[in-house]
């Protein structure tokens, strides 16, 4: 049989057949573009969070710079704490002894380690205290003060523990103030000087020194006068705005690379150097001036010469002031509150006025008297007596009064270059009892300025320095 061929039909009543194939996808016009968009913003957004994520971890203040802080600080605390029950605890014992002196650094580090090695101890008077394991330094001071990396000065010289060789007085650390205004201008009511005072300073051929140690603190000063021309004080204002406005000009050195600040030089930093101490060396000894006298003044009636009285070798001692206190008499307390006691009207009476301690002193720093020939000091062969007594005179930022047969004065320190080639550490007097002025003013200024606890120095060749 033959089969027949089945025709369909195109077109109309044609049968139509389930088409499987699938059906292609159908785009709008700028569909496309915004998925692509739409996802590089996504993969922006993401990445910024991530970035923010990592930030956040590892950032310099992130989460784990965070608690890496967190444990050093705990850490650092432990350690001093174990060095204060230490400290104290055998503190404890020498009071209970009556025993006044220092903890040496053999006893602290028993104390602190008992069965281990865990520290180090070195030093004199002042300590420095060297944990083994985490390589930390601390300067614990005789009152009781710790300070992380602190300096201490020692018979050797000035430590801090982590430097190499110890610093000495002298040495010159190369410190740069930054940039300093070319003048200041100081007014009658910062000095008690009647005229205006400009006072160019200078910040070229500066060489800073060592001088000690404060408070954890290095601190050094200049060879020179940062003032070009002297500063004059005078009368009241003088004497009790004379360190303020010292200090003024001083602040402006304390702000180079590794400083906390800065002051005027003082009588203190400059005994610190020459190793000279008042109290044993007794000024004048003997003399109605003599250092640490303390003398009574009295009205007597209407007179205008006050009169006196003082110890001599534990025997009264009387006097009359030999300057007229007519307007009367005039004094300063320690916190600079000027008192004034004015004469008697009735004859017959007697009146205490008040009670007044000497406190200047004077000497040479070559012999530590006041004898320029004796020896015995700082030779003058020295680097640091080149710098600090041999380069022009200058003001201490440190006060004095002065009884004598005349009047009781009221001034500052200073460290005075002599006609005769000598240096001294002396007294300049601003005003006294009987309400007259004085005017000073063949002085400068230098700065102290403290570089941090914290800084780290160099040694770059013999006695010098860098900051790093």
């Amino acid at each position: 049989m033959k089969h027949k061929k089945n025709f369909i039909a195109k077109g109309v009543g044609a049968d139509k057949r389930a088409d499987t194939r699938p059906t292609p996808t159908r785009y709008v016009r700028g569909e496309s573009a915004i998925t692509l968009i739409a996802l590089v913003i996504t993969i922006i957004v993401l990445l910024i969070l991530a970035g923010v994520t990592i930030a956040m971890v590892v950032g310099d203040n992130g989460i784990l710079s965070r608690a890496r802080e967190s444990k050093s600080q705990t850490e650092i605390a432990d350690e001093k704490e174990r060095i204060q029950i230490a400290f104290s605890s055998l503190r404890i014992g020498k009071e209970a002894e009556n025993d006044n002196s220092n903890i040496g650094a053999e006893e602290l580090q028993n104390e602190i380690n008992g069965d281990t090695d865990d520290t180090s101890v070195d030093g004199d008077s002042d300590l420095i205290v060297k944990y083994n394991k985490s390589g930390r330094y601390y300067a614990v001071l005789q009152d009781g003060t710790i300070i992380e990396n602190g300096w201490i000065k020692t018979e050797e010289g000035i430590t801090n523990g982590k430097v190499e060789t110890p610093i000495q007085i002298g040495d010159k650390i190369g410190y740069n103030p930054g940039e300093i205004k070319e003048s200041i201008s100081l007014n009658k009511d910062e000095t008690g000087y009647a005229n205006l005072q400009n006072i160019n300073l200078k910040n070229e051929g500066l060489n800073w020194i060592v001088i000690g140690v404060d408070d954890g603190k290095l601190l050094i000063t200049t060879s020179l006068n940062v003032t070009e021309s002297n500063v004059y004080l005078e009368g009241k204002i003088g004497y009790t705005k004379g360190i303020d406005t010292l200090n003024e000009i001083a602040d402006l050195y304390g702000n180079g690379n590794g400083a906390e600040g800065a002051r005027s030089i003082t009588v203190e930093d400059i005994n610190n150097v020459t190793g000279y101490n008042p109290e044993t060396a007794k000024c004048d000894e003997g003399e109605i001036y003599g250092y640490g006298y303390e003398l009574t003044y009295y009205w007597e009636g209407t007179s205008e010469y006050p009169t006196y009285k003082w110890k001599k070798g534990g025997e009264e001692q009387t006097g009359t002031l030999l300057d007229s206190h007519s307007s009367g008499f005039y004094w300063y307390d320690d916190n600079n509150v000027l008192y004034t006691s004015e004469k008697l009207t009735i004859e017959s009476e007697r009146k205490e006025i008040t009670k007044l301690k000497n406190t200047r002193y004077y000497y040479y720093p070559q012999s530590l008297t006041t004898n320029s020939n004796e020896a015995g000091g700082i030779s003058k062969e020295t680097l640091i007596y080149t710098n600090l007594f041999n380069t022009g005179s200058y003001w201490l930022g440190s006060k004095c009064v002065f009884g004598n047969g005349r009047y009781f004065r009221f001034g500052l320190r200073a460290v005075s270059n002599e006609t005769s080639g000598t240096c001294s550490v002396a007294n300049s007097s601003l005003f006294n009892s009987n309400d007259t002025s004085i005017s000073n003013g063949d002085l400068g200024v230098r700065p102290v300025v403290y570089l941090k606890s914290d800084i780290n120095l160099k040694q770059n060749g013999e006695n010098t320095w860098e900051i790093e």
